[in-house]
């Protein structure tokens, strides 16, 4: 069950909602693509999530009192090789658009 839990004064005056969630989050333990639900949406629903995707929406978690970081690999380029970086940035993106550069995904969808 989804609760809403303000720790602080804080997180109420900045507007902030925090909920516990039904994910589980191991630390040190590298996970993707884990199915949490299944739900069927309206078009409706899937043009608003379509649209906060296409406005650079950020999902925010707060895992033991700490944001999540987004790790990144930055692209190799003819001077330089690639390599992973991490950065500590609120959230993550909620998802994305997809592009020629994506195996497997479509322009723009």
């Amino acid at each position: 069950k989804v609760e809403h839990v303000a720790e602080n004064l804080g997180e109420i005056l900045r507007g902030d909602r925090i909920e516990n969630s039904p994910f589980n989050i191991a630390m040190n333990v590298e996970e993707s693509c884990k199915v949490l639900c299944r739900m069927v949406y309206s078009k409706e629903e899937m043009k608003l999530f379509a649209d906060k995707i296409n406005e650079d929406y950020r999902v925010n978690w707060i895992v033991d009192n700490l944001p999540a970081a987004t790790r990144v690999v930055e692209p190799a380029t003819a001077e330089s090789p690639s390599r992973i970086i991490t950065i500590y940035e609120r959230g993550f993106p909620l998802g994305f658009r997809g592009s020629a550069d994506i195996p497997g995904t479509l322009e723009n969808v």
